[in-house]
């Protein structure tokens, strides 16, 4: 018979290693805006002329991590509106993809630091197989 304090232990560390993705997912993704916002290229491009971090992946990310943690302590309401604000994200950029509209640009912050890596022939855009797996991801 297993006692109730090693029963809490093991309860306990299966919950802490359960949120080591969800930990990585919100500090890569802050990383990535704490970049955009100081004007640091390699924390949202870390390979010298490599794909970059779009600032729309890393706001979804981010929300999918904190629903992560979020219902992980319980407060469901707060989980499922994280977890709308990436749907409704991923939506409108798949939408815009395949309709050829620009409503997911009006959203995007630090636009100027994007329009400045096109004209410099280092486009930034969050993928619509990126919008699609932050979507499934949503919707798990």
């Amino acid at each position: 018979m297993i006692s109730a304090r090693k029963k809490h232990s093991a309860v306990a560390l299966a919950l802490k290693i359960s949120l080591w993705p969800s930990t990585a997912t919100l500090l890569i993704g802050w990383l990535a805006l704490v970049g955009y916002n100081l004007d640091i290229e390699r924390l949202y491009r870390p390979f010298e002329g490599g794909p970059a971090t779009h600032p729309m992946t890393a706001l979804v990310f981010i929300s999918l991590g904190f629903a992560c943690f979020t219902s992980k302590w319980g407060h469901l309401y707060y989980a499922r509106s994280f977890t709308t604000l990436a749907i409704a994200v991923c939506i409108l950029r798949l939408y815009d993809s395949y309709s050829g509209t620009a409503y997911f640009e009006y959203l995007t912050p630090f636009s100027q630091t994007l329009a400045h890596h096109e004209i410099t022939g280092h486009n930034i855009n969050m993928g619509a197989n990126t919008a699609g797996t932050g979507l499934l991801l949503g919707v798990a």
